[in-house]
């Protein structure tokens, strides 16, 4: 067990293949953005031969209050209260990453490994890192579906209702063009409003230095989106973006929306073999009423997606209904808990009850494709 990656570099990229969400680089420029917030450890798997076939990934992290808007509001003494024990005593190990999508937190080289013994690998792992660590709740974020069932039949409650938007690509879209002409007139004809209130938008790939240089700016847009969210585990801030651009320049990408050299809202991607994912975005929601920044961002993220020939766009697990609108689709996962007490239990359905309050899905009328 280690707790700097740099520290097993070489084993790392020797089994995880690049392109992976637990790629070496890409967990490096987390770790070096986000030490002030987490701690994180990193797990070499042997079996009983000694090999090694297989790596897992921890995120650890107390529950600060800045991280939910409080589900008891209407008092402010059980408002207090309750920042006060999520603050003290709720603190999460996640084995996965709160900064990717639908990716569990370990990687077997061979698939075919046998689920129960990768479950245990799993746990003795876990359990390794709470032995030093404060009383903790222990998430398995995003298990896949061959260890589901070991799960299912372990002590960890199942989080059943995460839902990650996913936009497919048809494979006849050639341009954006294409994608509008397949739409029902009405979402047709607002996609067509939508860009051309973007008229005035110019739109620059920014270097990991630019970023570094707008990171004032890149701060105070992303803030405004993540204030409108209820739940926000692990905030990111413009070192994020620029030490993912320095380790992954290629594959990471940042894109500025200026109106007169004023950058007025931003999204970044991550360009994936068979996938590109729309990751985090700034908006400046003031100038967002007049030239639909969200939607234009959404707009580009597919005409890229279909540039470079992706089978899907995944948009995360945000403003799930605005993404239904442009077509995208609900992609369920599970993750797992196991709670260190019944206060911790009592706090997580709280916090759960209120994201999916506020979350819900409502698909009654978003079929924007004229053959559904």
């Amino acid at each position: 067990m280690h707790e700097n990656i740099e520290v097993v570099a070489e084993i790392w990229q020797s089994i995880v293949p690049e392109g992976h969400p637990l790629e070496y680089q890409r967990l490096l420029a987390i770790q070096h953005s986000l030490h002030n917030q987490f701690k994180f450890y990193y797990i070499t798997i042997e079996d009983e031969h000694r090999q090694l076939i297989g790596v897992q990934y921890f995120q650890y992290l107390p529950f600060r209050a800045a991280y939910f808007d409080s589900v008891l509001k209407q008092n402010v003494l059980l408002r207090n209260l309750e920042k006060y024990v999520v603050g003290e005593r709720f603190r999460m190990l996640i084995c996965g990453s709160l900064f990717s999508v639908n990716a569990p937190g370990y990687y077997f080289a061979n698939e075919q490994y046998d689920p129960i013994k990768k479950g245990e690998l799993l746990k003795k792992g876990a359990a390794e890192i709470m032995r030093i660590s404060k009383k903790c709740e222990l998430i398995f974020k995003d298990v896949d579906s061959i260890l589901e069932n070991y799960f299912n039949k372990s002590e960890f409650h199942a989080f059943n209702d995460d839902v990650t938007m996913t936009m497919p690509i048809r494979s006849e879209w050639n341009s954006l063009n294409d994608y509008i002409a397949s739409l029902k007139h009405k979402y047709a004809q607002r996609a067509r409003k939508i860009l051309k209130a973007a008229t005035e938008l110019e739109r620059i790939n920014l270097s990991a230095d630019q970023i570094h240089s707008q990171s004032t700016v890149i701060n105070t847009l992303f803030n405004q989106v993540v204030q409108k969210q209820n739940i926000r585990l692990g905030i990111p801030d413009a070192r994020y973006f620029y030490e993912m651009k320095r380790h992954k320049p290629d594959s990471f990408q940042f894109f500025g929306y200026f109106i007169e050299n004023r950058m007025v809202a931003f999204s970044t991607y991550f360009i994936q073999h068979h996938s590109n994912e729309l990751h985090y975005i700034g908006v400046d929601y003031e100038l967002n009423k007049k030239h639909y920044l969200y939607f234009n961002i959404l707009f580009d993220g597919i005409s890229r997606a279909i540039d470079h020939k992706t089978a899907c766009l995944e948009l995360g697990r945000t403003a799930r209904e605005a993404k239904a609108v442009v077509g995208a689709e609900p992609v369920a996962f599970k993750s797992y808990i196991s709670f260190s007490s019944s206060l911790s239990k009592w706090i997580y359905t709280k916090l759960k009850a209120r994201f999916q309050h506020t979350t819900e899905l409502n698909l009654k009328d978003r079929h924007p494709f004229k053959n559904s």
